[in-house]
């Protein structure tokens, strides 16, 4: 048996929202992403009920036409609380869970907490990249995600990303 090297990292990105958790919640979901995340591109291939729920599969494309396979780990919505593991084939597998919580001086704070592990030589030259800037690509993902959920609850639209 061959040993190879993986490359894992771990890291946690929290963000406010001026809306409340149960209203921020149900839109963590690959169906309801349409309706406020611009460029989503989710396709559900798994789910009885036909929105996220623990088993839940689906996927989505990446820039260089491969795709990803997320399942659904874990759907709690008493707690606000999501989990999903990504595989990109022969590239990386990203562990992500976000919970949703109140803000005592109101609104919500969103929590990504990330587990990534590379799959390939490539994907762990992506992970060890990234380090330097303490994955700043992924922070400013999750900045965008709170942003357009924040605009798409206050005002009922999607929040364009910029030409």
């Amino acid at each position: 048996m061959s040993e190879r090297t993986v490359e894992l990292d771990e890291r946690v990105f929290e963000h406010d929202l001026a809306a409340a958790p149960d209203a921020v919640f149900p839109l963590l979901c690959p169906v309801r992403e349409h309706e406020w995340l611009d460029g989503w591109n989710g396709e559900l291939l798994r789910s009885r009920s036909g929105l996220v729920e623990q088993g839940a599969v689906f996927l989505t494309k990446n820039e260089d036409g491969s795709e990803t396979v997320w399942f659904t780990t874990l759907h709690d919505p008493e707690r606000r609380r999501v989990a999903f593991v990504r595989v990109i084939p022969a590239f990386a597998l990203i562990e992500m869970a976000i919970d949703v919580a109140p803000r005592a001086e109101g609104g919500s704070r969103l929590r990504f907490a990330y587990r990534l592990t590379g799959l390939s030589d490539a994907g762990n030259a992506h992970i060890r990249g990234a380090r330097p800037t303490d994955f700043a690509p992924l922070r400013e993902r999750t900045a965008w995600l709170a942003r357009s959920l924040d605009h798409f609850l206050a005002t009922g639209t999607m929040l364009r990303r910029p030409l």
